[in-house]
């Protein structure tokens, strides 16, 4: 599911441990049935990794928090995220299509996306395990959404130990304590940036573009200060 990658922040502008035991894993990574209005409402992301080398960095280095509203949409299987993220202080918006299908919830724009939803101690969340295409490379990932902004040390652990079972990079952790950006219709000074448009019309050549600065410690570190200068002058405005 990736209001997440909202919270990949690639697109705002356009010691994976040793291993858990099997009886642990084989639960932890079990897949559960996937119901559209279990989705319905307010979450916040709370955690994800990806196995895109240098993303936690990224995220750690640039996102604060992201929080979504889930909305039905007229057909059966719709779903309309209304994503909400903080950057540098900087408050960014986005509106994003998904499906079920298959028991799977499914994103086709601004890159395909197909997740599965897993099972999970904490009453209130949800992980999604994913796999996508960003560029020419396929990735997964794994991401912790809950109704609380923040979770308890024991359900972070669990999440954790769900990121190791899947073979994943520690998971890059947001922070609740530095503000979430309001709604639209509560920001009356608050500036907010809407990237659906430029999100759902990127092509293959800039996400190919983007996609090329994970292949280098120094085009990771260009990517940050690019998008650091950016919100900066946005914040000029």
């Amino acid at each position: 599911m990736k209001f997440a990658r909202a919270g990949f922040v690639l697109l705002i502008f356009l010691s994976v441990g040793r291993s858990a035991p099997v009886t642990v894993c084989e639960s932890l990574t079990q897949t559960l049935q996937i119901r559209r209005d279990d989705l319905l409402g307010k979450w916040f992301l709370i955690a994800e990794s990806t196995n895109i080398m240098g993303y936690q960095l990224l995220t750690n280095e640039l996102v604060d928090n992201s929080w979504a509203n889930f909305v039905a949409e007229s057909e059966d299987d719709g779903l309309k995220a209304h994503i909400h993220l903080k950057m540098l202080g900087s408050c960014f918006s986005a509106s994003l299509f998904y499906s079920l299908v298959n028991n799977s919830i499914t994103m086709e724009r601004p890159y395909h996306s197909t997740g599965v939803m897993l099972n999970t101690g904490c009453p209130d969340c949800l992980v999604f395990s994913f796999k996508f295409t960003f560029g020419r490379n396929s990735h997964a990932g794994v991401q912790l959404l809950s109704r609380r902004s923040e979770v308890t040390a024991d359900q972070l652990q669990e999440f954790k130990q769900q990121v190791e079972c899947l073979s994943l990079p520690s998971p890059a952790v947001l922070d609740a304590k530095k503000g979430f950006c309001p709604d639209k219709s509560e920001a009356h000074e608050t500036k907010i940036t809407d990237l659906t448009d430029a999100m759902n019309n990127m092509g293959s050549n800039a996400t190919e573009t983007l996609s090329s600065y994970f292949n280098s410690q120094s085009g990771l570190m260009s990517l940050i200060d690019l998008i650091r200068s950016r919100v900066a002058a946005l914040q000029e405005q």
